[in-house]
């Protein structure tokens, strides 16, 4: 937890552009850090959702009474959330409206499969599996601590 929230301040401090709320009073400190740990708690809350729907599907991947095609749907987000980072996965979905594909690049680039595997992924993140949590599931998300 220590690590992330040093991450938190050195984002602030250099990968903001200057943007970022100057605070005052010791009472505004207070409250721009407990929006810090809010913005943590979330941070913290979805990656272990995200590494829950990762583990399904590669059960769900190697479950023998799937079909071939459930199978391999549930092996390609599998490995879409491997190879993406919570950044990547966020920019993804970052959508403000409905966006028309009008040429032939933008049509390959989103295909039927990637639809698929993307409402395949929503499916599995709103599940009740993946919505229960309990503290073994929390302490494997948060990085492991130095010792110094």
């Amino acid at each position: 937890m220590r690590n992330r929230i040093e991450e938190s301040y050195r984002v602030s401090k250099s990968e903001l552009d200057g943007d970022r709320a100057r605070v005052w009073s010791m009472r505004k400190v207070r409250g721009k850090e407990l929006c810090r740990m809010v913005a943590l708690g979330y941070h913290f809350y979805l990656q272990t959702a995200i590494n829950k729907v990762r583990l399904e599907a590669a059960r769900l991947a190697a479950d023998e009474s799937l079909t071939q095609q459930d199978r391999k749907a549930c092996d390609g987000v599998r490995k879409w959330l491997e190879a993406t980072t919570l950044r990547g996965l966020m920019a993804w979905f970052n959508c403000v409206e409905t966006v028309t594909v009008q040429n032939e690049f933008a049509r390959k680039r989103w295909s039927t499969e990637m639809i698929k595997r993307d409402q395949l992924f929503l499916k599995m993140l709103y599940s009740e599996e993946v919505q229960t949590f309990n503290a073994k599931d929390l302490e494997e998300t948060l990085p492991a601590e130095d010792s110094e």
